[in-house]
């Protein structure tokens, strides 16, 4: 059957079909959750009635049914290792480098042309960069207040083996690259006079390490994923491009023990005596399962403006899907399970200056708290009538920019107003111009001055500092666009990376790095710990292998 789109293909909307409540749905952290013949709470519905709901479900949904096994007259070639990498990405480097430093052989696998450059900076506590710049953070502390803010919805020891690991595994970077001429530096840092993290509605501490000079943000991963791969090759890793990873090979015992790939010979299968891991990147690439497990506005924004290449140079860019999600795939179909709700993603907003200036819907109203952060502004802008939101500003933008010291993800925030989308004399020009009732957009500019005179912001509670007003013609409206980045959900795993079957039992031989791991983020990725997807790519990957290789 032909791709579902996200419309026709929301979980949510087959639940609905099936009669079963959204709280019912809630419930169903993995398929067949309940057990047969109990009552559930909300409904008054037999499980059996869910079981049957779930299977129809399934039945539907061609991603949850593993492909026929691949016969052995398919295999034109077998090849031994101890570490087979499924994926070279930041993950899949990470990996190799942490089973070829225990001695293994290590063989990467990758569908695209070359080992794909993605995402920016690496968080990570206690490097010896944090260190010279004097950045002393308390990570039992951070931890703290990062379960809070994810409302405990974590897998909270990987999270801590990333804390206490992420330092060792910087260093390291850097003294393999420094031949190249590559160091870092640290995003945030040093804060402006008066401005804590602690004291913000969104807090972003100093954690990120950028491996490009702050002004190449576009280019950053390239510093660290060319001439990894080069010291990799040199340690004896070998690469196979063009070789994407389709089908496990798994033991009657449930081990899995190699991984079969397609060439353009044919299949080739790869033995892993140690272990397999699956670097394959996200899953935003493959509309179904964005459909199933993703909101529908969710999965259109991915659909619509997927930027999982947009750091790779033109030329490396395939002509293929690379984050078709085939790492989780294969998890699944081996006996993992994915995790459950929330599932969290890195959408980022794009505008043409900094918050706190005000933001309104297609109907003229404020929407939130302009404080917060770009990274949460999709998941707000999308609940909007028609997902649009429009910035709103006046001719006294600079000083009101000067005024606020606005502190972005990456630094005081340089953006220019001068190019607005939309600027008129009037508000009620304005309104024509980006078709919102005027009397709604009088309305919020006149409440809006008001809390900026009185400091007090009762619909969205504001710093009253940071309410800026909008009395000075001409008046400016820029439409606030966004993309798609990545999708930061999985499956379940272990502190070691292993991932665990429906029983929360490893299994053994398998792994899981980066974005195929799920339990991440909560419901969103927000800079809380900028760079924080790449730092657990690079602890998921490394100390994956490195258990992988000490097993017996």
């Amino acid at each position: 059957m032909g791709l579902p789109t996200a419309k026709d293909l929301t979980r949510r909307s087959f639940l609905k079909g099936s009669a079963i409540t959204a709280a019912a749905a809630a419930a169903m952290g993995t398929l067949g959750a309940c057990s047969s013949g109990t009552q559930t709470a909300s409904t008054g519905e037999t499980s059996s009635d869910v079981s049957v709901a779930e299977d129809n479900i399934s039945n539907q949904v061609s991603f949850l049914h593993a492909p026929a096994r691949i016969p052995d007259d398919e295999i034109v070639d077998t090849v031994d290792a101890d570490i087979v990498v499924v994926g070279a990405g930041i993950g899949g480097l990470y990996a190799a480098l942490g089973g070829v430093e225990a001695g293994g052989k290590v063989i990467v696998l990758e569908k695209g042309t070359v080992s794909r450059t993605g995402g920016s900076d690496i968080a990570a506590f206690g490097s010896s960069v944090q260190k010279d710049l004097g950045i002393d953070l308390d990570i039992q502390e951070m931890l703290r207040r990062y379960y809070k803010h994810v409302d405990f919805n974590v897998n909270q020891e990987l999270i801590s083996r990333w804390a206490y690991g992420s330092g060792e595994l910087i260093d390291k970077t850097l003294q393999i690259l420094k031949p190249a001429g590559v160091g870092a530096e640290i995003r945030l840092w040093p804060y402006p006079e008066g401005w804590n993290p602690a004291d913000e509605l969104c807090e972003i501490w100093p954690v990120a390490h950028s491996f490009a000079p702050i002004g190449e943000f576009a280019d950053n991963s390239k510093f660290i994923i060319e001439p990894m791969t080069e010291y990799l090759i040199d340690e004896g890793v070998e690469f196979r491009y063009s070789t994407p990873g389709v089908q496990l090979v798994q033991e009657a015992d449930g081990n899995v023990t190699g991984v079969i790939a397609e060439t353009s010979d044919g299949y080739v299968r790869f033995n892993a005596s140690k272990g397999v891991l699956l670097a394959t990147g996200d899953m935003g690439g493959n509309p179904e399962m964005m459909a199933y497990y993703y909101d529908e506005a969710m999965a259109g924004l991915c659909a619509s403006n997927n930027a999982y290449t947009s750091y790779m140079e033109a030329e490396n860019v395939p002509d293929f899907v690379l984050n078709s999600g085939d790492g989780h795939q294969m998890a699944l179909w081996a006996g993992g399970v994915m995790q459950g709700q929330p599932f969290s993603s890195m959408a980022v907003a794009t505008w043409n200056l900094c918050s706190p200036f005000m933001h309104v819907n297609a109907n003229g109203d404020r929407f939130h708290n302009e404080d917060s952060q770009e990274g949460l502004w999709p998941r707000d802008i999308l609940k909007q009538p028609g997902g649009v939101a429009w910035i709103i500003y006046d001719s006294k933008w600079a000083d009101d920019v000067e005024r606020v010291t606005e502190w972005g993800m990456w630094g005081a925030n340089p953006d220019d107003g001068s190019n607005p989308d939309y600027s008129a004399d009037t508000i009620e020009e304005l309104a024509t111009l980006i078709d919102v009732p005027a009397e709604n957009l009088k309305r919020s500019v006149e409440t809006r001055n008001q809390a900026a005179s009185s400091g007090v912001d009762t619909r969205f509670a504001m710093k009253g500092e940071h309410i800026t007003t909008i009395d000075a013609p001409p008046f400016c409206a820029s439409k606030l666009g966004m993309y798609y980045s990545c999708a930061t959900s999985g499956v379940r795993v272990s502190p070691d990376s292993e991932v665990l079957d429906a029983k929360s039992q490893p299994i053994v031989g398998l792994y899981a790095v980066g974005n195929v791991v799920g339990e991440k983020f909560g419901d969103a990725y927000y800079p809380f710990f900028s760079g924080m997807a790449n730092g657990l790519a690079m602890t998921t990957g490394y100390f994956g292998a490195q258990h992988a290789m000490a097993r017996k």
